[in-house]
């Protein structure tokens, strides 16, 4: 959203040039205020200052949205990861209980056969 301060300027010419007009403060969408809004304003009169620029704050913010972006990428994949072997062992445990895969013989006794 562009931040803007916007203001018609009145003075009061009797009273030594009192101002008369209060600025106001809004908010518009990129699309309207790049391509209409603020061409508008200007035309009907309006002083426009614009306080914030979300163009300008992502170019100068790039580096770091990149790498926020990468660190949650990251964050997501390891997560998807462990629910990925999570699911694995669950579904093992329920094989084996129903009898579709043996179960595993842990105890491995080994003969020797030398004589």
């Amino acid at each position: 959203m562009f931040h803007c301060r916007i203001e018609v300027k009145k003075f009061d010419p009797d009273r030594e040039g009192v101002r008369l007009s209060r600025p106001k403060l809004c908010k518009f969408e990129p699309k309207f205020f790049e391509a209409f809004g603020l061409h508008n304003l200007r035309q009907q009169g309006y002083t426009v200052d614009v306080l914030h620029n979300p163009r300008e704050w992502e170019k100068a913010h790039a580096a770091e949205l990149a790498e926020k972006g990468k660190a949650a990428a990251a964050k997501a994949e390891e997560k998807a990861k462990a629910d990925r072997e999570a699911m694995k062992a669950e579904i093992l445990a329920e094989l084996k209980a129903a009898g579709i895969i043996p179960a595993e013989n842990k105890s491995k006794t080994t003969t020797n056969t030398k004589k």
